[in-house]
């Protein structure tokens, strides 16, 4: 909650220099994960053009998992997408949410290189965001989440 209120005053002030960016959003606990669809609902509410796109399911500390999206076999996080289905899907409701089949890291260079860029014709985000994740990424730990990574590589 206090994240929240601080993450939306930031916004805010923000939004008194920069109007409507464009920008793309992942996350490494899942695209499924209250505080993914919290922070995307509330950068919308601000009216900036938001993309999001995360792994399918929660994939904690996976920071140097690479590979290629697969078919699922079970179903997502919380039921969010059915089992036997494709490497990606959409939210029924909104065309902005995507889940993938894979890691955070691929997870962001799908969403920046082909997904975003079709969603806004042709277009480049003018920022991409990892998190908000649960727990901490700190000191030791900061070499391992997937977010950081996809951060590091600069995808």
């Amino acid at each position: 909650m206090k994240l929240t209120v601080y993450l939306g005053l930031a916004l805010q002030v923000l939004a008194l220099y920069v109007q409507a960016l464009r920008i793309f959003q992942t996350n490494e606990n899942g695209w499924a994960a209250l505080y993914f669809r919290t922070l995307s609902n509330l950068l919308r509410a601000n009216g900036h053009d938001i993309f999001a796109m995360a792994p399918a399911q929660n994939h904690p500390g996976s920071g140097k998992e690479l590979g290629k999206p697969a078919f699922r076999k079970k179903p997502c996080d919380y039921d969010a997408c059915p089992p036997n289905s494709r490497r990606w899907g959409y939210n029924g409701s909104r065309t902005d949410l995507i889940w993938i089949n894979a890691y955070p890291v691929v997870a962001m260079e799908y969403g920046i290189q082909r997904f975003s860029r079709e969603y806004w014709n042709g277009e480049a985000a003018d920022i991409a965001i990892t998190g908000v994740n649960h727990g901490a990424a700190l000191w030791m730990n900061l070499h391992f989440p997937g977010g950081v990574k996809a951060r590091r590589l600069g995808c």
